[in-house]
């Protein structure tokens, strides 16, 4: 009858058959007493963003290794979160990040430059066309500069580049003397410096005297 009671009014119906219980067996009473005081305390699962994508499938779209990419984390580049294992979990928006951070990696960009770029994008939010737009803008000069400075290594490799060496004929007449050199160390004429007005004639075909 007590069990009846019980399933039909729930936990105090519970209460009661066990206070009845005394009556009848002191022992039984201890037991389900003891029963009532254990609180039972229930996790919800952890569940995976379904939006987060593994640093495997990153580094697939990507072409970089998955080291290359715990690096960048480390250089506070790039931020995933962490599924319910601690696996990584990024974004989709992150491939086009670490995309960026590659390409100025190989134009010579350093790790602090690009992490003082990246600066300016949200980090509550997915980045825009417009924040990307603002981070370029910010990146052109510089960008412009180091354009220029790839064009006169093509066009003037085979040239005399102002670095002193005096090994071209070409040198002799654009450099005679290492003159450059008073314009700091380097090959100036690649780093934006010319020839000195007295040196540099213009004039491709000047022949030079072996």
């Amino acid at each position: 009858m007590h069990s009846q009671r019980a399933v039909a009014f729930g936990s105090d119906t519970v209460t009661f058959a066990c206070s009845s219980l005394i009556m009848i067996c002191p022992f039984l009473a201890i037991r389900c007493q003891a029963n009532l005081s254990t609180k039972v305390e229930i996790k919800p699962k952890e569940t995976m963003k379904s939006k987060g994508i593994t640093i495997g499938t990153l580094s697939k779209r990507t072409g970089l290794a998955p080291s290359a990419i715990r690096y960048y984390e480390d250089q506070a580049l790039v931020a995933p979160g962490r599924g319910p294992g601690g696996q990584r979990q990024f974004e989709k928006a992150d491939i086009r990040r670490l995309s960026f951070i590659m390409i100025a990696q190989k134009l010579g960009f350093s790790i602090r430059e690009i992490r003082d770029q990246l600066a300016s994008l949200p980090g509550h939010r997915t980045p825009t066309a417009k924040d990307w737009r603002t981070l370029s803008e910010r990146y052109r000069g510089e960008l412009d500069r180091r354009i220029a400075t790839l064009e006169r290594l093509r066009d003037d490799l085979d040239g005399c580049i102002g670095c002193g060496c005096l090994s071209l004929d070409k040198c002799r007449l654009y450099n005679p003397d290492d003159s450059a050199a008073r314009h700091g160390p380097g090959p100036r004429y690649l780093m934006g410096d010319r020839p000195d007005s007295g040196s540099d004639t213009g004039d491709e075909s000047v022949e030079i005297d072996e």
